[in-house]
């Protein structure tokens, strides 16, 4: 009797044992994709508490809308770009390079101003092609104008750039003007035709008057007159037009340019050998002509 009680306890204990309720089976979101089980957090929506904080979204926008005045001074700083779009035009790289350029070659301050405005980038370059003086291609191409022209080299553009630009500038439009052919000067006859041969831009003291180039009867030598135009141009002066067109007073410009350059002393003649060169190439160069290389 003894031995049947617990098995009358486990069987009553069973008749009252109530089973756990059976799960739902999930609900698949598409027979397509049957491992993409639905839960009960797809209905899911935040509320304002677990959403982003509205005080680093409205800072947010407020910098990108209205960035701080440390963030905006400057074109190149954050929100300059947008802000140039109302003030000065901004310079082009070629500009800032070439103002580089002219301003180590002028041993001149670089300002900082020029690389937020292009007018004032504009400026600085006008300014020191004022006070560069002209390349030697420049001078050699002048010279050749101004001998087709009937006319003197001016003085100043021997000594800056832009006045020399602006010369050749000049006479070119007044070749084209006339067809490409010079009117009757002053002197007489016609000038040979405007034709900018590439050697005449290419440098050298024999480009300063091109081969083809008719000299008047009884005038000066084309040896005479390339070098009258060498004396000119170290010595930084003009050369006249009657000098061009006339042999004697194409040999006493020569002779008086020799002997200012005879009587000049070694020290002071040295830096004014070439005023379109630089400094460096100024006192390499021989002061001096030799005997052989006079035309007469």
């Amino acid at each position: 009797m003894k031995r049947c009680v617990p098995l009358l306890v486990m069987l009553r204990g069973a008749a009252s044992f109530q089973p756990p309720p059976r799960l739902a089976r999930p609900q698949f979101a598409s027979r397509a994709a049957p491992y993409c089980v639905r839960s009960q957090f797809d209905d899911f929506e935040p509320s304002t508490a677990t959403r982003a904080p509205s005080a680093l979204a409205s800072s947010f926008d407020d910098y990108v809308e209205q960035p701080p005045d440390a963030q905006s001074s400057g074109p190149f700083s954050a929100g300059g770009a947008r802000s140039m779009s109302d003030g000065p035009r901004l310079p082009t790289e070629k500009q800032i390079n070439y103002a580089q350029r002219l301003a180590i070659a002028a041993a001149e301050n670089f300002p900082e101003d020029i690389l937020v405005s292009s007018e004032a980038c504009s400026a600085f370059i006008d300014r020191l092609l004022r006070q560069t003086p002209p390349s030697k291609k420049q001078v050699d191409y002048a010279q050749l104008l101004a001998f087709r022209a009937g006319e003197a080299l001016p003085a100043d553009a021997l000594m800056s750039a832009s006045a020399c630009s602006a010369y050749i500038d000049r006479l070119v439009s007044v070749a084209q003007a006339g067809g490409g052919v010079a009117q009757q000067t002053q002197y007489g006859g016609q000038r040979p035709q405007y034709q900018p041969a590439p050697a005449a831009m290419s440098g050298g003291a024999q480009s300063a008057v091109a081969p083809n180039i008719e000299l008047a009867a009884g005038g000066p030598s084309q040896k005479q007159v390339i070098f009258a135009v060498k004396l000119a141009q170290a010595a930084g002066v003009g050369l006249s037009a009657e000098a061009l067109r006339d042999k004697g007073e194409c040999s006493r410009f020569i002779e008086e340019r020799l002997a200012l350059q005879s009587s000049m002393p070694p020290a002071s003649a040295s830096p004014s050998v070439t005023p379109y060169s630089t400094p460096a190439a100024a006192q390499t160069q021989p002061p001096a002509f030799k005997d052989e290389d006079i035309p007469f």
